[in-house]
Protein backbone atom coordinates (compact mmCIF):
# COMPACT_ATOMS: atom_id res chain seq x y z
CA UNK A 1 0.00 0.00 0.00
CA UNK A 2 1.01 3.49 -0.99
CA UNK A 3 0.55 6.28 1.49
CA UNK A 4 0.34 9.57 -0.04
CA UNK A 5 2.11 12.36 2.28
CA UNK A 6 0.00 15.69 1.07
CA UNK A 7 -1.43 16.67 -1.86
CA UNK A 8 -0.82 18.95 -4.55
CA UNK A 9 2.51 16.89 -4.92
CA UNK A 10 3.63 15.14 -7.96
CA UNK A 11 3.80 11.05 -7.44
CA UNK A 12 6.06 9.19 -9.18
CA UNK A 13 5.36 5.40 -9.90
CA UNK A 14 8.47 3.41 -11.01
CA UNK A 15 8.81 -0.18 -12.53
CA UNK A 16 11.02 -2.53 -14.10
CA UNK A 17 10.58 -6.09 -15.78
CA UNK A 18 11.85 -8.24 -18.18
CA UNK A 19 9.27 -9.23 -21.01
CA UNK A 20 8.62 -12.70 -21.57
CA UNK A 21 6.77 -12.23 -24.69
CA UNK A 22 6.93 -10.20 -27.57
CA UNK A 23 4.57 -7.24 -27.61
CA UNK A 24 3.64 -5.15 -30.75
CA UNK A 25 0.95 -3.35 -32.71
CA UNK A 26 -2.62 -4.41 -31.43
CA UNK A 27 -1.45 -5.15 -27.72
CA UNK A 28 -3.92 -3.43 -25.33
CA UNK A 29 -4.44 -1.94 -21.19
CA UNK A 30 -6.91 -1.72 -19.12
CA UNK A 31 -6.49 0.45 -16.36
CA UNK A 32 -9.45 0.47 -13.59
CA UNK A 33 -9.53 3.27 -10.57
CA UNK A 34 -12.00 2.49 -7.82
CA UNK A 35 -12.92 4.25 -4.32
CA UNK A 36 -12.67 1.90 -1.65
CA UNK A 37 -15.76 2.24 0.89
CA UNK A 38 -15.67 1.76 4.56
CA UNK A 39 -17.90 -1.42 3.93
CA UNK A 40 -16.37 -3.19 1.87
CA UNK A 41 -17.81 -2.25 -1.86
CA UNK A 42 -15.84 -0.08 -4.45
CA UNK A 43 -16.97 2.83 -6.56
CA UNK A 44 -15.48 3.03 -10.39
CA UNK A 45 -13.69 6.11 -10.76
CA UNK A 46 -12.06 5.87 -14.20
CA UNK A 47 -12.03 2.97 -16.38
CA UNK A 48 -9.76 2.60 -19.96
CA UNK A 49 -8.69 0.68 -22.48
CA UNK A 50 -6.01 1.76 -24.49
CA UNK A 51 -4.23 0.62 -27.09
CA UNK A 52 -0.13 -0.18 -25.07
CA UNK A 53 1.74 0.66 -28.19
CA UNK A 54 -0.03 4.12 -28.81
CA UNK A 55 -0.06 5.05 -25.11
CA UNK A 56 4.18 3.93 -25.19
CA UNK A 57 4.38 6.64 -28.48
CA UNK A 58 2.40 9.41 -27.38
CA UNK A 59 3.99 9.41 -23.52
CA UNK A 60 7.26 11.14 -22.74
CA UNK A 61 7.93 9.60 -20.02
CA UNK A 62 7.76 5.59 -21.25
CA UNK A 63 11.45 5.37 -23.32
CA UNK A 64 10.27 2.14 -24.59
CA UNK A 65 8.81 2.08 -27.25
CA UNK A 66 6.74 -0.97 -29.54
CA UNK A 67 7.82 -3.47 -30.69
CA UNK A 68 9.38 -4.48 -27.51
CA UNK A 69 11.26 -7.62 -28.32
CA UNK A 70 11.12 -10.80 -26.17
CA UNK A 71 13.54 -10.96 -23.60
CA UNK A 72 13.96 -7.33 -23.37
CA UNK A 73 14.66 -5.69 -19.43
CA UNK A 74 12.99 -2.11 -19.60
CA UNK A 75 12.32 0.38 -17.06
CA UNK A 76 9.15 2.52 -16.86
CA UNK A 77 8.81 6.13 -14.67
CA UNK A 78 5.49 7.81 -14.89
CA UNK A 79 4.76 11.19 -12.68
CA UNK A 80 1.15 12.26 -12.18
CA UNK A 81 0.20 15.06 -10.13
CA UNK A 82 -2.38 14.33 -7.15
CA UNK A 83 -5.13 17.61 -7.16
CA UNK A 84 -4.51 19.92 -4.46
CA UNK A 85 -8.03 18.66 -3.28
CA UNK A 86 -8.89 15.00 -4.35
CA UNK A 87 -11.45 12.88 -2.46
CA UNK A 88 -9.80 11.37 0.78
CA UNK A 89 -10.14 7.61 0.87
CA UNK A 90 -8.17 4.33 -0.28
CA UNK A 91 -8.36 4.39 -4.06
CA UNK A 92 -7.88 0.60 -5.64
CA UNK A 93 -6.06 0.86 -9.05
CA UNK A 94 -5.67 -2.55 -11.35
CA UNK A 95 -3.29 -2.72 -14.61
CA UNK A 96 -3.98 -5.35 -16.50
CA UNK A 97 -1.76 -5.48 -20.00
CA UNK A 98 -2.32 -8.13 -22.68
CA UNK A 99 -0.44 -8.75 -25.77
CA UNK A 100 -2.66 -8.81 -29.62
CA UNK A 101 -3.69 -12.61 -28.85
CA UNK A 102 -4.84 -11.41 -26.16
CA UNK A 103 -2.24 -13.25 -23.74
CA UNK A 104 -1.35 -11.80 -20.22
CA UNK A 105 1.42 -9.21 -19.96
CA UNK A 106 1.15 -8.41 -17.02
CA UNK A 107 -1.34 -7.61 -14.01
CA UNK A 108 -0.26 -5.06 -11.64
CA UNK A 109 -2.17 -3.44 -8.50
CA UNK A 110 -2.16 -0.95 -6.07
CA UNK A 111 -3.63 0.57 -3.43
CA UNK A 112 -2.52 4.62 -2.70
CA UNK A 113 -4.64 6.53 0.40
CA UNK A 114 -5.03 9.88 0.17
Amino acid sequence: MLTLPSSGKNLTIKAAGKVTQEIEDGARVSLSVKLALNYGGQIPILTRDLDLCQLMADDDDIETKCPVEKEKVFTLSKTVGIPQTPAKGKYVILVDAYTKDKKRITCIGAELVL
